[in-house]
């Protein structure tokens, strides 16, 4: 015997399970990686070489390198029911799930936005390793019930 409650309870989905991994570019991605670092001592060469000033050369790896930060110090991603949290060099940072605007699945990650003027410049790259289909699904699962909240309160508002 069904009930009207039936079919409802079957349309609610749980939640799935945290994920939580560590990501370390350098160390991990290798020759890759080693080309980029190659690249930045180049540069910076170059530079020395170019105004013949050792100075110029040390700024210039020392900028070069803090653009290129990420790769060389390890990130812990977890993403839970809170949102998306990155932990490096003892500071954790965390991103609701409200403060994500859009999704762009890439080959080896995934990238949030955060909304904003330039929405390509202010987000976040969240590299998935192999946890693909984890992340995809928590994504999927908490991105969706946000914007369904979201309707269900301009619903209520609306006269």
């Amino acid at each position: 015997m069904t009930t009207a409650s039936q079919p409802a309870a079957a349309l609610v989905r749980s939640p799935p399970p945290a994920v939580r991994w560590r990501v370390w570019p350098l160390v991990q991605a290798g020759p890759a990686n080693a080309l980029v670092v190659v690249a930045i001592t180049a540069a910076a060469a170059m530079v020395g070489l170019a105004t013949r000033n050792p100075a110029w050369a040390l700024v210039a790896l020392v900028l070069t390198s803090a653009a290129a930060w990420r790769l060389f110090v390890p990130i812990t991603f977890e993403i839970n029911s809170q949102g998306v949290f990155q932990e490096f060099l003892g500071r954790r940072e965390r991103i609701s799930w409200r403060a994500i605007h859009g999704c762009q699945p890439g080959q080896a990650g995934v990238f949030l936005s955060l909304g904003g003027p330039l929405p390509l410049f202010r987000g976040l790259y969240v590299p998935w390793q192999s946890h693909r289909t984890e992340v995809l699904a928590l994504l999927d699962y908490y991105l969706v019930q946000i914007r369904q909240d979201e309707r269900a309160l301009e619903f209520e508002i609306q006269p």
